[in-house]
């Protein structure tokens, strides 16, 4: 993979699909690709294993999962296989809330204090209300599921090709008329995000760092993006470039 450029404050996730959602650990998809429902206000389906998480193994484990949203979700176990998926945004002020401490019984906001159930209910201000809660369930061979919104969603992840310790992807989304895309990789969970090359064509150099959809006359309802990735493991997403 090319040597990634630094991530500038004036890049926006719009959650065309949830890095952890196609999470890549020595070449395997652990998850499905985020896939966008009928309608205007379209929902991701973020479907994960509680194995590929050691955390989610045990009652109480929690962890915080940046998936593209404004906010990381809280991702956290509870007994009898039930799982809750919360917005890390404090009611109060905005901060990002801790993970949920079993020990304390708690989702706690380090800014002020206010306290939250695993389930993301209000346990104590100074915030009034409680944290935004995303549909979630599980089963044993599906895994965890959480429905976000997420506005855009790719419709497809899957390896093109492989060369040698190369391994290139392909993502295919559906672009916004004026918009300007990039892809980002981080290479662990909640790490640093990076901006890194790619090509528009399947055998192509990966060598282009943004794809702006400005075409009204002959508009492109999807397209495919393809990147090389020589690292053992990572996450990518799809982000917007935020303009004036």
């Amino acid at each position: 993979m090319s040597t990634p450029l630094p991530v500038t404050r004036r890049t926006v996730v719009r959650q065309l699909f949830l890095g952890t959602a196609v999470s890549l650990f020595g070449g395997s998809i652990l998850s499905q690709p985020i896939l966008a429902a009928e309608g205007d206000l379209p929902e991701g389906l973020l479907t994960l294993k509680p194995s590929d998480f050691p955390v989610l193994l045990n009652v109480g484990g929690s962890l915080l999962l940046n998936v593209g949203l404004s906010y990381p979700i809280v991702l956290s176990r509870a007994a009898n296989n039930v799982f809750y998926a919360v917005s890390s945004e404090c009611q109060h002020s905005g901060c990002v809330v801790y993970a949920y401490d079993s020990a304390l019984g708690l989702i706690r906001c380090g800014c002020h204090g206010s306290t939250y159930r695993i389930d993301g209910t209000l346990a104590g201000g100074p915030a009034e209300r409680s944290l935004p809660r995303y549909p979630t369930s599980y089963d044993e061979q599906s895994g965890i599921v959480v429905r976000l919104p997420v506005g855009y969603a790719a419709r497809q992840l899957a390896i093109h090709s492989v060369n040698g310790n190369t391994r290139r992807f392909s993502f295919v989304f559906n672009p916004a008329l004026e918009n300007t895309y990039q892809v980002q990789f981080c290479s662990a969970l909640n790490g640093p995000a990076q901006i890194v090359p790619f090509s528009t064509t399947p055998n192509g150099p990966a060598s282009q760092t943004s794809y702006f959809n400005g075409n009204f006359a002959n508009p492109t309802p999807t397209v495919t993006l393809y990147v090389d990735m020589t690292t053992p493991n990572g996450f990518f997403q799809i982000v917007t470039k935020a303009t004036p």
